[in-house]
């Protein structure tokens, strides 16, 4: 056994991955890393009696290529003689149909067919190619997008499935370098697929993967990637004291606006997850700054804080019911209607002015691919245009005059994380305004009808 076999086998031991006689999953794409992934654990199967099969998913973005992956890695398992599964889906019309990237929702898709193939299999352990050269990545991509300390800790050795929490992801190579796993194929003679996706520069983590991480490691620190790791496993710690910190407060005769605000923080994420809502950063600053009042969470959930503790509100009744639905921008226009309110909106590659005083331009890559509608609630924020604190909608109102009896009738636009960025006859929200670096835009018409002016 070499040294790197003994390294990733001491890693699965140590993080307690698969048992003895377990069926282990594979999920293998082709490529390098998932290529030398199995070869390592059909070596050290027969040490420990795991059960192994393998899993191809076809993403049908490269045509005649994908289908020369799934027959490349068909032809592995039956040189291994090993069982195997294979799945295919439309990517690109599933991306269309829900807003996601291409990324994301070929993410969603194959996790789906893992875990399908791996209950239909009654396996409870999926074998991911993840490495240490894949958390630098991830650790830039979720920094860049302004993550907590439970984001940049990046990946664990095992994890639930996004599809399926009974299973289990493991990933036995999480500690192994891109560098390490090459010169394994060398040493090996492991064949493998080339995907030439993996260096399209229109993809953000390829130019983290090409451009960024090669300059800081040429410029400052060529020990990058165990600076990087050294750094989330800091940060998982921190999570943990967090965490614990938190719980001691709770059970202390301490008031809670006399937390340190971090903890504060944590306590209010933590009811977040509890109630199944996303915990992101706006929403918990939201809800520290506003006890006992309403405030609006994505998906159009509706909660309040008393304390530490959060409680969910059940929906308005009467004229005050809050309707809320999702919509998703295409290049074509759409309408939609809330009462009596119409909304007209498409996706835009240039700048469109606007027609009537009803238009509006928003910057839809600030926004994202899909649009929460809903009337306004007592304790709703936004950042208007040219601000850059919040302030209540309630206040705008005020200001603008406009009467009470009108104001459950006024429509919001937020972002699937709850962030408004368009309120009916008020300033469009900062969160959305064009800029220099807009490329894809979101062109907006409201009307309301004549019966109800």
């Amino acid at each position: 056994m070499g040294n790197f076999t003994e390294q990733v086998a001491e890693h699965i031991a140590a993080n307690s991955l698969f048992s003895r006689r377990q069926k282990i999953l594979i999920a293998v794409s082709g490529g390098v890393d998932s290529m030398v992934l199995l070869n390592l654990l059909h070596e050290l199967s027969a040490e420990h009696s795991w059960q192994l099969a393998i899993a191809h998913f076809n993403h049908q973005l490269r045509g005649r290529e994908s289908d020369r992956d799934g027959a490349f890695v068909r032809k592995t398992a039956e040189r291994l003689g090993m069982q195997f599964f294979v799945g295919e889906g439309d990517v690109a019309s599933n991306a269309a149909a829900s807003g996601d990237s291409i990324e994301m929702a070929a993410r969603k898709c194959r996790h789906r067919y893992l875990a399908k193939t791996a209950q239909s299999w009654r396996c409870r352990k999926i074998a991911l190619a993840h490495h240490n050269d894949d958390q630098v990545e991830l650790f830039f991509l979720r920094l860049f997008r302004g993550a907590g300390i439970d984001g940049l800790t990046g990946m664990h050795p095992t994890s639930p499935s996004p599809e399926d929490s009974r299973l289990t992801l493991a990933r036995p190579l999480l500690e192994a370098t891109r560098e390490d796993i090459e010169k394994y194929a060398r040493d090996h003679k492991i064949r493998f697929r080339e995907d030439a996706s993996n260096r399209d520069p229109k993809h953000q983590r390829n130019q983290i993967r090409h451009e960024l991480l090669p300059m800081l490691r040429r410029e400052f620190q060529p020990a990058l990637n165990s600076v990087v790791s050294r750094t989330m496993s800091l940060l998982a710690g921190e999570s943990e004291l967090a965490d614990h910190g938190a719980d001691q407060l709770v059970d202390s005769s301490a008031e809670f606006d006399e937390f340190p605000k971090g903890f504060r923080r944590r306590l209010m994420r933590n009811e977040l997850i509890r109630l199944g809502i996303d915990p992101n950063f706006e929403l918990v600053e939201q809800l520290l700054a506003q006890e006992g009042e309403i405030v609006s969470a994505p998906g159009g959930s509706r909660i309040t804080r008393n304390r530490e503790k959060l409680t969910t509100i059940p929906p308005r009744t009467g004229f005050e019911a809050c309707e809320a639905i999702t919509i998703t921008p295409r290049t074509i226009w759409q309408s939609t209607s809330i009462g009596d309110t119409e909304v007209s909106y498409r996706d835009v590659r240039k700048k469109i002015p606007p027609h009537t005083e009803h238009d509006e331009t928003f910057d839809l890559e600030q926004i994202g691919p899909e649009i929460i509608l809903r009337r306004w609630q007592p304790g709703d924020r936004y950042v208007p245009i040219g601000m850059k604190k919040s302030v209540k909608l309630q206040d705008c109102f005020v200001n603008q005059k406009i009467p009470k009896a009108e104001r459950h009738r006024l429509l919001i636009a937020t972002t699937s994380t709850g962030e408004i960025f368009w309120v009916e006859r008020l300033r469009i929200g900062e969160l959305a305004k064009i800029g220099q670096n807009t490329s894809t835009m979101l062109q907006w018409r409201s009307r309301r009808s004549r019966r109800s002016v």
